[in-house]
């Protein structure tokens, strides 16, 4: 048995739906991308707000450690290193030799945000 001679009229419209075909997984591609550049972008954008709280943290650490030394410095060979000097304020070294008034915590009541009433005349 010999097969028909093929049209070429059926090759053309096999060959129209196979492009058709094409088209539609192309934009399936197309949208697959556009997805992950979107996740990219997000993804980045989160990167770069952590990286920076990271830094400000570790900022604040270096100062607040610099501090302290500063202050140790300032007890041990400064201007408050002799015992008197403790014993009396001064204003240029902004040290207070006065015991604040404190919560059952610790915490300065001048720093307290509960209304306070005002001192006894």
């Amino acid at each position: 048995m010999t097969s028909p001679p093929c049209r070429p009229d059926a090759r053309r419209a096999g060959a129209a739906r196979q492009r058709g075909v094409v088209l539609i997984v192309a934009l399936i591609a197309l949208v697959l991308l556009m997805i992950g550049g979107v996740a990219l972008v997000r993804s980045m954008d989160t990167s770069q707000l952590l990286a920076g709280n990271l830094a400000f943290k570790r900022d604040l650490v270096n100062r607040g450690e610099a501090g302290i030394g500063q202050a140790i410095g300032l007890l041990n060979a400064g201007a408050l290193a002799t015992e008197a000097a403790r014993q009396a304020s001064s204003g240029a070294s902004n040290y207070s030799a006065q015991v604040l008034a404190s919560t059952p915590a610790g915490i300065p009541s001048c720093w307290s945000t509960t209304p306070r009433s005002p001192p006894p005349a």
